[in-house]
């Protein structure tokens, strides 16, 4: 097993390990509770996070994070470094679904999926999504392969936006109801997002605007069985302006 040196460890919390190096890293950690410990000392403390619920709307679809390992977190490391480590492991591993793993386990879950969204949503960076080029038809064809895990035909036309480049289209769950994510950078590096959540088929919501946590903001509606948020650190007119493209792009659904 490797040695590994604090500059390297401190490169691999801040995501500025190499990948390969990293996997190794996050592979020894599973095998060495000694390292794991020491690490789990200088990750993040995320224990704010149970104040930063905000209020949705009552129609909202209510999910809980899917249960999986409990994260072990330091109550003496500052929030500002839970959100830059998490934002490096999806750089580095990627992330395939939501789950209570990036939150303390004796912290509630998020109260509905459009709050969940927002606190996953915090854990990007711009230099996250920078580390992800993708060619336009291997976009394509994740959009297309995304669609399907909705029952529905999505084509990368249906998700341009003028001034947004998307960079990472994703599958996620809670409770087994399926939710995707499309992340987009702005001309600046601002993170946006639109998702997606398949639902009980319920009467139509308008779009609502919604201040959320860490300086978010949202724009959140419902057609049908599907919930959509489009959601960032934008202007609330700016997020509004997407939602409203995106919203007329979906009326095909």
């Amino acid at each position: 097993m490797t040695r590994w040196s604090d500059e390297q460890i401190i490169a691999y919390l801040d995501g500025k390990l190499d990948m390969e190096q990293g996997q190794a890293l996050h592979r020894d950690r599973q095998f060495d509770d000694e390292l794991d410990a020491y690490i789990a000392s200088l990750e993040i403390d995320t224990n704010e996070l149970a104040n930063l619920s905000q209020e949705m709307p009552l129609d909202t679809p209510q999910f809980d994070f899917e249960t999986t390992s409990a994260a072990k977190t330091s109550a003496k490391t500052p929030l500002w470094k839970q959100t830059a480590i998490a934002a490096s492991v999806l750089a580095v591993f990627g992330a395939g679904f939501l789950t209570s793993s990036l939150l303390p386990s004796n912290n509630p879950p998020p109260a509905n999926w459009v709050q969940a969204v927002a606190e996953y949503q915090m854990l990007y960076s711009g230099e996250t999504l920078k580390l992800l080029q993708k060619s336009d038809d291997q976009t394509a064809q994740e959009v297309a392969v995304i669609g399907r895990k909705l029952d529905i035909i999505l084509t990368r036309s249906d998700l341009n936006l003028n001034g947004l480049k998307l960079r990472r289209s994703q599958f996620l769950t809670f409770k087994n109801k399926p939710l995707v994510q499309f992340a987009y950078l702005d001309d600046n590096g601002v993170p946006i997002s639109f998702c997606i959540i398949k639902r009980e088929n319920k009467p139509d919501q308008p779009m609502k605007a919604r201040a959320m946590v860490a300086g978010q903001n949202a724009a959140v509606w419902s057609a049908g069985e599907f919930g959509f948020v489009v959601i960032g650190k934008a202007k609330p007119s700016v997020i509004r302006q997407y939602a409203e493209e995106l919203k007329a792009k979906m009326t095909s659904l």
